[in-house]
């Protein structure tokens, strides 16, 4: 008996009781429905076998699915997930993995020891309530711990542990650029830069890099420039103290699909401050530092394409807004790409220029390219034409592709007639 219910009519105990709760008086399921719209359920012990339950659960699992693919039309308010910790025997991981997720449920596995030992689910209850009771730092000292040795292919558990506590936490990716808490701050060393990979692989970085527009994306996704989020401020903040790891620069090239490397303005502003910080107490590989000025002072020009249609409409009627679009997209660019023989020739003699390779470009990324044959167009930009390409020499020669006034420019140059050859030559000399 309680001071509550000192009658006790809200026990649930017999048949009765559950047909009464459940579907006569319906008391039960209106709680339940009301649990789920509010709360985050986890269920623990559980396994939803009751029928009523069992429909109720998949009913609101159902709802709240197609509420979150509405969301962005009808602006709803998500509904909370439903989880429940599910323990597994050998061979049964899969099926019971199955079962919960076709109820709508998000089962979080743990494996079943021998004679039924739950331990696990225990020890893992056990972590949680000491967690909440001690607060953040004792949850800055477990990341500290999770993340204090390099990250290796084995560690991707340990890495779905550190990305669940980033994303639950702002405050502890506040403390991600220097996580050694138990040495001054002046003392304290960055995590790994391996352990940019597993934050890769979970697309926890793409906000720093902004996409080259393709036939593949749409114009107005290419276009937009959304908020950059707290988690990825501070793991920006941590890749400032590798701005010399040539991990960092291989990640940054195989971001770009053309090689062209468009940074989030606010993470191109924060690498040009801490390069600046840094010249004065410690010097940069020189290959290093060229990409990073290269970088730094390319212009944003992802967001443009030649577009062959732009053209044929310039060769049928000059236009000068028409044209002057086109400079635009023009505009010679430096973009990269990895050596592909980098890893085994660096065993070999490390050496430290073939970290990337600089490429010459413009925008492009279709072929064939329609040319240019208005007259007027070509005649009152011949100006404009000449010194952008002009310009794109004085550019190979600041990256070094260009060295004591030799280069190999001339196995990329097409034919100025129609030619069949004319085709997967480097973009920049469309300029030609």
């Amino acid at each position: 008996m309680s001071l509550i219910d000192p009658e006790d009519d809200n026990l649930i105990l017999t048949r009765r009781d559950f047909g009464l709760a459940y579907l006569y008086d319906n008391w039960a399921s209106r709680f339940i429905i009301q649990l789920f719209q509010d709360f985050t359920v986890l269920f623990i012990g559980y396994s939803v076998d009751d029928p009523v339950m069992n429909y109720l659960i998949s009913a609101i699992s159902y709802e709240n699915k197609r509420r979150e693919e509405n969301k962005a039309e009808k602006n709803t308010t998500v509904k909370p997930s439903i989880y429940a910790f599910a323990g597994y025997e050998k061979d049964q991981e899969t099926e019971i993995k199955n079962n919960w997720k076709a109820l709508g449920v998000e089962p979080i596995l743990y494996k079943i020891k021998n004679d039924n030992d739950h331990s696990l689910l225990y020890g893992t209850i056990k972590e949680w309530a000491d967690q909440k009771k001690t607060g953040l730092s004792r949850k800055k000292n477990y990341l500290k711990n999770l993340l204090q040795s390099r990250y290796r292919e084995v560690d991707k558990e340990k890495a779905e542990t550190v990305i669940s506590l980033l994303k639950t936490d702002d405050k502890l990716a506040e403390y991600f650029p220097q996580i050694d808490f138990s040495k001054p701050a002046n003392e304290r060393k960055p995590v790994d830069i391996s352990w940019l990979k597993p934050f890769s692989e979970v697309k926890l970085l793409d906000k720093l890099i902004y996409k080259t527009y393709s036939s593949n994306v749409s114009m107005w996704e290419s276009l937009s420039r959304k908020e950059y989020p707290k988690i990825e401020i501070n793991i920006a903040k941590w890749l400032l103290h590798h701005l010399d790891k040539k991990e960092l620069i291989h990640w940054l090239i195989n971001k770009a699909p053309l090689g062209l490397i468009s940074l989030h303005p606010e993470f191109r502003t924060m690498i040009e401050i801490h390069l600046r910080h840094i010249e004065n107490k410690q010097k940069l590989k020189e290959r290093i530092k060229l990409f990073w000025d290269i970088l730094l002072i390319t212009k944003d020009n992802s967001n443009v394409i030649i577009e062959n249609i732009l053209i044929k409409e310039l060769n049928k009627e000059y236009s000068y807004i028409k044209a002057k679009r086109l400079l635009t997209v023009l505009e010679p660019q430096i973009g990269f790409k990895t050596y592909f023989f980098t890893k085994e020739l660096s065993k070999i003699d490390g050496r430290s220029d073939l970290i990337y390779e600089p490429k010459l470009k413009i925008n492009i990324n279709q072929f064939p390219y329609e040319s240019l044959e208005n007259e007027k167009a070509l005649l009152n930009h011949a100006e404009d034409f000449t010194n952008l390409l002009k310009k794109a020499m004085e550019l190979a020669e600041f990256a070094g592709i260009i060295q004591n006034g030799y280069d190999l420019f001339y196995f990329q140059k097409p034919s100025i007639a129609p030619h069949e050859q004319n085709k997967n030559f480097d973009s920049w000399t469309y300029l030609i």
